[in-house]
């Protein structure tokens, strides 16, 4: 009789209603097709070489235009330390994993322009029509320079609850994807890739009701 309950007891623990109402209690499952990511406008950055920046990239283009986004992983370092004979690895830091996003390319190439714009803020490599000794130089802002900002990737419900948010801090552009041409059908979208560098980041659960409708 025994096993017969214990049988019973294993079986239950996997049936349909048990999963059903924990996905319900968690407000049903998370969908990757529904984010938002919320980059600032750059306009009056200070280049590295000289002058301010012009950003011709609205909100929604910045946001709307972005296909793919990552929310971070979390890693944290560990180093070895013997304990009499007993091997143990102990925490001693953390890194933060790479992030990227990924964007489409419309015929204006807003967004490629707005983080070569932003580029240009960190590091100059010479600009067009000031291409004398001087400008053949690289020069850089340093750790100091104004060009680390804070976004947001925020995640929503299929009710448009915000349910989960990521905040990168301090957070700007290290790698510009190349753009590829091809033959393909004309249909095909082009899109570039953008990797960032960031000093922390912190996430956020947001419990607010969803929206109606």
């Amino acid at each position: 009789m025994a096993s017969f309950y214990g049988a019973a007891n294993s079986v239950s623990k996997f049936a349909p209603d048990r999963f059903r109402a924990t996905v319900m209690n968690g407000l049903g499952l998370a969908s990757p097709s529904r984010f938002e990511v919320s980059l600032p406008s750059i306009g009056g950055m200070q280049k590295v070489q000289g002058g301010s920046i012009k950003d011709k990239s609205t909100s929604d283009d910045r946001n709307v235009l972005c296909v793919a986004a990552n929310i971070p992983g979390s890693t944290i370092t560990t180093v070895q330390r013997t304990d009499t004979i007993e091997q143990k690895m102990m925490a001693n830091g953390y890194n933060n994993p790479d992030c990227s996003m990924t964007f489409y390319l419309t015929n204006t190439y807003v967004m490629r322009d707005y983080f070569e714009k932003w580029q240009q803020c960190i590091v100059g490599r010479g600009e067009k029509n000031k291409m004398n000794s001087q400008n053949l130089v690289a020069f850089y802002q340093g750790n100091g320079g104004g060009y680390k900002k804070d976004i947001k990737i925020s995640q929503y419900s299929r009710n448009a609850r915000r349910a989960y948010t990521c905040k990168l801090v301090d957070a700007y552009p290290v790698s510009i994807s190349q753009i590829e041409l091809n033959s393909q059908l004309q249909s095909a979208a082009a899109e570039f890739t953008v990797t960032w560098s960031y000093r922390m980041f912190w996430t956020e659960t947001d419990m607010s009701a969803p929206i109606s409708g």
